[in-house]
């Protein structure tokens, strides 16, 4: 986690110390003073830099709710989202979809040699099968968490106990494929940058 390192969007590179000027990809310019910034690597091996920023802006002030504009959610397994307006949003299971090809990559690592090449690259394409999982699950609830927020001013979001639900076996893979926490999150802090009031309900 360096603290001392400098951005420039020209030459598109990231100055970091004891490494150098290091070429990236930006995914947006950002305005304000650089803070911090987190180098993470992931098992597939590639490499991203989080960078934290102080833009001076106070986050926007929670307008009055009326009823038009509030909306409750509830949240289930074999329908993602239940909205109060009587909308469904039917759960992907992402997981689900990519099991066979999960079992038989698994498989085929378990058949390589320990420290044999050919073992390296079936953990490769294996790690690749869940990082593309990790993604899109991530992607629908990024879109599906920007829609709530944007529509709404007020969100009144079911919590559930999701620890609990996982210690069922019968319920514990298809909790961690809906990945509830998750998408709470993205709801909590998109919630508190456009000023909608979120209200979590037991």
């Amino acid at each position: 986690m360096p603290q001392f390192f400098s951005v420039d969007f020209v030459t598109r590179r990231v100055h970091l110390p004891k490494i150098g000027a290091v070429k990236i990809v930006f995914h947006r310019q950002f305005t304000g003073k650089p803070r911090m910034c987190t180098i993470v690597s992931t098992i597939t091996g590639k490499f991203f830099i989080s960078i934290v920023v102080d833009d001076g802006k106070s986050p926007p002030p929670k307008p009055l709710a009326t009823d038009k504009a509030s909306v409750g959610v509830d949240l289930g397994l074999t329908t993602y989202v239940t909205l109060s307006t009587g909308e469904k949003i039917k759960n992907p299971r992402h997981y689900q979809k990519t099991l066979k090809g999960l079992q038989c990559l698994h498989q085929r690592l378990s058949k390589k040699a320990q420290g044999s090449r050919n073992r390296e690259k079936a953990r490769h394409r294996l790690a690749c099968c869940y990082e593309r999982l990790a993604n899109q699950r991530m992607d629908f609830q990024h879109k599906l968490s920007t829609i709530l927020i944007r529509e709404n001013q007020a969100i009144m979001v079911e919590s559930p106990n999701i620890h609990g639900m996982i210690r069922n076996r019968r319920l514990a893979k298809l909790v961690a494929d809906a990945a509830w926490f998750q998408f709470l999150e993205m709801l909590r802090y998109k919630a508190a940058r456009y000023g909608v009031t979120l209200i979590a309900v037991g």
